[in-house]
């Protein structure tokens, strides 16, 4: 997917229809990307919201309108940042405003509304003027992906993308008018969220300077592993970037660390809890407390092994969901160097072992990535079949000849060493004994001190 983060830099003299012109031609110049990125509030203002409530517009007014129209010219999927929406119905506290993601498809037909959930400013600002959104996992299907829409300061919750991961995000999108004042918090923030979810982070954030704040920049394209892959500075550009949308399958199969989650796991289906029983009857006032002590008592005995069956339900369905990544990747690819090759990257699967002579060349490279790979295929998926197995257990016993003990290894590649020998031993011990692969064993804005008072307190959205 060719993907192109516009970071829109703009000051104080400028109109917001000189803007919305001026944008429209920026994203007119990206036709042939896939993906076109805005960021937060750029026509109306990250900063101005003393200007928010006589800017404001509804979802059809007309930044939203140039930017449908825009869309459908330049052929793109457009995710147009964030307007100052005006509410048709004023929220919970009042409000009538709100802090809007629009996303519009190549037709320019709108696919995506997504209202910012966390206001900043503590109080003031945001919070004081804009009605917080209350739909946690706006998604938006693309071609071997899913986009997950947040907005600048959601970037500081991580249970949001926890929650868009469960949801199925593969990609976060998020907009943003972070202040230079706290950019490497933006920056850190965005691998973090790529690192801990797995998940592609397409950050755009905004240049210049206008209500006496200057715009941190630093957009950021940042890969499932949390390798920035491409980074923009401090003034307005245009940030291109390829990005691999299989490499989240491929990494979430490698190191399938969200199948060990153990606080808020993924959500089950509906199945009744130990914790759900209906009411009995109301007439507690006639029981004895000997009758509540014995009810009490069952209630304990039930417990414990209603609790092993969740457990054992959330294993089968982490399981169940790795193998759906797994199924992406095919019996050729597991086969073949070159794929194997790009599969998994990170310390500890992407490092070839060291061997006697100190070799370290590309094949060795693509035999350990293969070997980790084929171990965590074995070890969780509940496939391949039984003719995919057993070949994978020939090829996996004639490439276990090629290791060579690390006489020259550090000691903690050593240990890795070790211990992906381990899995592959077991790996081809649980394929030798019944074909398919099942788990080997029964192990079964500046929140450090107080904003400053008087007009220029920073009681914008970053």
């Amino acid at each position: 997917m060719r993907v192109a983060l516009v970071q829109v830099g703009y000051g104080d003299e400028e109109s917001v229809a000189d803007r919305v012109d001026r944008v429209v031609g920026l994203v007119q110049a990206q036709a042939g990307a896939d993906l076109v990125v805005l960021p937060e509030l750029w026509a109306h203002g990250g900063f101005a919201y003393r200007e928010w409530d006589s800017r404001a517009e509804a979802l059809d007014g007309p930044t939203a309108s140039a930017m449908s129209v825009v869309a459908r010219d330049a052929g793109v999927l457009l995710h147009a940042g964030s307007i100052v929406e005006r509410l048709a119905t004023p929220g919970p506290d009042g409000q009538q405003l709100s802090n809007t993601s629009l996303v519009f498809d190549p037709d320019g037909h709108r696919v995506a509304v997504y209202r910012k959930i966390h206001r900043f400013g503590f109080a003031a600002g945001e919070p004081a003027l804009m009605a917080a959104g209350e739909a946690p996992t706006v998604t938006v299907d693309v071609a071997r992906g899913r986009l997950g829409l947040t907005t600048c300061y959601d970037l500081r919750f991580p249970e949001l993308y926890r929650a868009q991961l469960d949801a199925g995000a593969t990609v976060f999108v998020i907009p943003a008018a972070w202040p230079m004042s706290r950019v490497a918090h933006w920056t850190l923030l965005g691998r973090a969220r790529a690192v801990e979810d797995q998940c592609w982070v397409l950050a755009c954030n905004t240049a210049g300077t206008h209500a006496g704040h200057q715009m941190g920049g630093y957009s950021q394209v940042v890969d499932p592993t949390g390798v920035v892959v491409a980074e923009a500075g401090p003034d307005e550009e245009v940030l291109a970037a390829d990005i691999d949308l299989d490499l989240v399958h491929r990494w979430r199969a490698t190191f399938p660390v969200d199948a060990d989650r153990r606080i808020n796991p993924p959500p089950l289906p509906a199945t009744r809890s130990h914790d759900t029983q209906p009411e009995r009857d109301t007439q507690s006032e006639r029981d004895t407390q000997s009758d509540r002590d014995t009810q009490s008592d069952r209630d304990t005995e039930q417990r414990v092994p209603a609790t092993r069956r969740e457990d054992d339900e959330r294993q089968a369905s982490r399981r169940a969901a790795l193998a759906a990544s797994l199924a992406r990747l095919s019996a050729e690819e597991l086969l073949d160097d070159d794929a194997v090759s790009a599969v998994a990257t990170a310390p500890g699967f992407g490092a070839a072992p060291a061997t006697a002579h100190g070799a370290s060349d590309a094949l060795a490279a693509s035999r350990a990535r293969r070997r980790a790979v084929l171990s965590q295929i074995l070890a969780f998926a509940p496939g391949p079949t039984r003719g995919v197995a057993t070949d994978l257990a020939d090829w996996l016993t004639g490439i276990r000849t090629d290791l060579v003990h690390p006489m020259t290894a550090e000691p903690m590649a050593l240990l890795d060493w070790v211990n992906r020998g381990g899995a592959l031993q077991e790996a081809i011990a649980v394929v030798r004994d019944d074909g398919v692969g099942r788990p080997p064993s029964d192990a079964s804005a500046d929140e450090g001190g107080p904003l400053p008072d008087g007009p220029d307190a920073d009681f914008g959205p970053g």
